[in-house]
């Protein structure tokens, strides 16, 4: 009976032991995911400016800029008119492997303020938000320029693997680094804004704007609003009004809902949920197994007389 106790009690034991160190653990290796990403980032963008120093042109490379220029025009020309709906967001314009560039990061977002630098993907997919953040289908790709506005989206992260989780500390006047294969593009916050997951205009181009537009769930594991930081590389208009204010908000009754993007959603805030809630359940099996190792132990047998 005893051993049956004590095994009972390490099995217990090194369950609680897994079910702290699994939030701890499982963050370590998506941080550490997300590092080797961004190291094999910068190995692409040291070839190619390797090859723009010896006055030469990476091929693929510089056919991949011309052809994200291009998109960025008709972007703005067509008045982005393949935005049309939720799933509009996770499409992207480019596969990297098709130019050979041995990643498919597009990017390296570093906002000083958030202490966080993070991998850029094209294309707002699952896959890509539990990667890293993610330029937004139907929006400029992060080469920036006149008429564009590069909208970059990351959820708010799950325990201790923050992502945009501290995106509420960004002010006017913080800086937001975003660098490309090509040349490192410095932002400045002008404002933030607190909207409904349907009022799409922020993503909209502004004429004559070089712009930024990070955005997440707010408030963090509900996703019920959207928190979006506004950033330029040129001076504000004059008016002092925030992108997107001039002009009508859209009608959410416009906007088709996507069912499995909001099922994502929901699975998302519910396994962060679980997740924060890990260390708490660890803490009774802990104190039950200690209770089923250490109490038999200290009985003793009785004596012979």
């Amino acid at each position: 009976m005893r051993r049956c106790l004590l095994l009972a009690g390490v099995l217990l034991l090194l369950a609680g032991g897994a079910v702290l160190l699994f939030h701890p653990v499982k963050a370590w290796l998506c941080r550490e995911s997300r590092t080797q990403e961004i190291i094999r980032f910068q190995k692409a963008a040291q070839t190619v400016s390797k090859t723009q120093e010896k006055g030469e042109e990476l091929r693929e490379a510089s056919k991949l800029y011309e052809e994200m220029e291009e998109y960025n025009r008709t972007l703005f020309e067509t008045g982005q008119k393949g935005l049309v709906d939720a799933w509009s967001f996770q499409q992207s314009a480019f596969s990297l492997e098709e130019y050979h560039l041995q990643t498919d990061v597009a990017g390296c977002l570093e906002i000083p303020a958030m202490n966080q630098k993070l991998p850029v993907y094209l294309g707002a997919a699952a896959e890509n938000l539990e990667k890293g953040v993610a330029v937004l289908g139907q929006t400029s790709m992060p080469i920036g320029g006149e008429n564009t506005n590069c909208v970059i989206a990351g959820h708010r992260g799950s325990g201790s693997d923050d992502l945009f989780r501290e995106i509420q500390v960004l002010r006017p006047g913080d800086s937001v680094v975003l660098t490309n294969l090509w040349e490192t593009l410095n932002y400045t916050v002008l404002s933030t804004q607190i909207i409904l997951p349907d009022q799409l205009d922020v993503v909209r181009i502004q004429e004559g704007r070089d712009l930024l537009t990070l955005i997440s769930c707010h408030p963090e594991l509900e996703g019920t609003h959207r928190y979006v930081v506004f950033c330029s590389r040129d001076l504000p208009q004059e008016s002092g009004k925030l992108p997107g204010e001039e002009r009508e908000s859209s009608s959410i009754s416009e906007w088709k809902t996507d069912a499995r993007l909001a099922q994502q959603e929901r699975r998302v805030e519910i396994i962060s949920q679980l997740e924060e809630s890990l260390p708490f359940l660890a803490a009774p099996l802990v104190i039950l197994a200690c209770g089923l190792i250490f109490i038999p132990l200290r009985k003793r047998k009785p004596r012979k007389r």
